[in-house]
């Protein structure tokens, strides 16, 4: 193989890994996780930054495909506690939530976990 081909090999993984790696954010308080699902499209990762996560109301609306879900995660699996007056709330099509867990709290609302973001979008 040329060198020229080898770089162009090399540059071709260097971009679908970048490219990949520009779905997934890491975020680190409310107004970050918000900012995050704001902009959410098939295959966005969202993680959660390891920590307690107290009072907050989490809200996840999008529309992932089968080959490309949206998912939420913790940084470290377990290691991401949401406590005090939380829930999650989640709306849209393939959507994954996992490594969460909640302890030492209550909801603000009726449910901790909810499969809805409305009263219309499930």
């Amino acid at each position: 193989m040329n060198r020229l081909n080898k770089s162009l090999i090399i540059f071709c993984f260097i971009y679908t890994s970048c490219s990949l790696n520009e779905k997934e954010i890491l975020v680190r308080n409310l107004s970050q996780f918000n900012q995050a699902v704001s902009n959410v499209i098939p295959g966005s990762i969202i993680t959660m930054a390891n920590g307690e996560w107290e009072n907050v109301e989490l809200r996840l609306k999008g529309i992932g495909t089968k080959g490309n879900p949206i998912l939420l995660r913790s940084e470290t699996p377990g290691k991401v506690v949401i406590s005090g007056q939380s829930n999650l709330a989640f709306s849209g099509e393939h959507i994954i939530v996992s490594d969460l867990i909640f302890q030492n709290g209550y909801t603000p609302t009726n449910e901790v976990i909810s499969f809805k973001t409305s009263k219309t979008d499930l």
